[in-house]
């Protein structure tokens, strides 16, 4: 197959609810493959908190789907996440298929709410189908599987995918933008002191992860310690944040950056949550303190914890501002730890991901 001719569409959504991390992983994917040459699209239902508008920004064209209907109360969450039924937006996104007069060679899909029946459907319009998982909890019917995440178990999509479909399974398939690959070449060496921490907790935080980490760093009442909070496109609680960092001659509040490979480069510990930042993290060799702020992120982050990748991790309501202080106060004098976790972090990602990827797509022939 030649990359260079190839039609790409690609299914994902961003929300208040969902957050952005599959609309920026699948915006990193998209970047690599333009520049190989592809024509991509996406196509993405009008959520409140949707980032159709940046995605517009950065080049692509996006087909809009009408915003959520009201499903049954029974739908699952990610149902409603998906804002229809499957079969609802399966004909929605037929209907834009149509109307391109162009042949599909690749249809890629980022949705928890998505599975083998939505692509069944889907079949007759793409040559292939490419699913981007994180939770193996149901079947697809796709060519081509990505899972960039750590697990211990090694077969979890055993029997969910077809016999023919390549399997792109952990943090070595991670999709981070070019500037960690290139910001990385150029390290410093940590020592173990930790000078700057910096608080980041992925597109939205509804529960306000945040502003409980600048209580804690305040009560550790070390202004000799630099600390940079970094809210999210989507986070709905940044008037109450720029207000708590407002008296802090210590603390730096931001948004909407697009260099957060500077920033893990100057920092010595983050806090954050246990999404796709973590791969980001583990490229810089940034070690971590992780509070999971969704159901998904709970298994990825037991596995990282427990094979010494973070320095702790938990559910984020059961930690509070005094055991956060306590921990941070722990890693201040850990140094023989501290050193450990970035040696391990550093290994596993090496920020060149999303250019495996695109040579795995590039290889998969499609029949033109």
């Amino acid at each position: 197959m030649n990359i260079n001719k190839s039609e790409i569409i690609i299914r994902a959504d961003a929300a208040t609810q969902i957050g952005s991390g599959h609309i920026m992983r699948c915006l990193t994917l998209a970047e690599k493959l333009k520049e190989d040459g592809a024509n991509v699209e996406f196509i993405c239902r009008e959520h409140k908190g949707n980032l159709i508008n940046f995605i517009n920004q950065k080049g692509f064209t996006v087909h809009r789907l009408l915003q959520p209907a009201n499903l049954p109360p029974d739908a699952s969450e990610y149902h409603q996440w998906l804002g229809a039924t499957q079969t609802e937006d399966a004909e929605s996104v037929i209907s834009v298929l149509n109307k391109k007069n162009k042949a599909i060679d690749w249809l890629i899909i980022d949705h928890y709410a998505i599975d083998y029946q939505w692509q069944q459907k889907l079949r007759p319009y793409t040559k292939k189908i490419m699913a981007i998982d994180d939770l193996a909890n149901r079947k697809h019917d796709c060519d081509l599987l990505l899972d960039q995440n750590f697990y211990l178990e090694k077969d979890r999509y055993k029997n969910l995918v077809p016999k023919h479909c390549i399997q792109a399974l952990g943090p070595k398939f991670a999709l981070l933008r070019k500037e960690f690959a290139e910001a990385r070449k150029n390290l410093r060496k940590r020592t173990g002191e930790i000078k700057r921490i910096l608080i980041f907790f992925g597109g939205s935080d509804n529960t306000n992860q945040t502003k409980k980490a600048i209580s804690a760093i305040k009560l550790l009442n070390r202004p000799d310690i630099k600390v940079d909070v970094i809210l999210g496109a989507l986070n709905p609680n940044k008037e109450e944040i720029y207000k708590a960092t407002k008296n802090s001659p210590n603390i730096f509040c931001y948004q909407n950056i697009n260099n957060m490979a500077e920033f893990m480069a100057k920092a010595d510990l983050a806090i954050g949550a246990g999404g796709s930042t973590t791969w980001e993290r583990c490229c810089m060799g940034l070690p971590a303190i992780v509070l999971t702020i969704s159901a998904d992120q709970k298994k990825l982050s037991e596995d990282m914890f427990n094979q010494n990748y973070s320095y702790f991790q938990s559910k984020a309501e059961k930690i509070s501002e005094q055991k956060l202080t306590d921990l941070i106060n722990s890693m201040l004098s850990d140094s023989k730890k501290f050193e450990t976790l970035i040696c391990k972090n550093i290994e596993l990602v090496d920020g060149m991901g999303s250019k495996k990827v695109t040579a795995i797509i590039n290889r998969v022939e499609v029949k033109h």
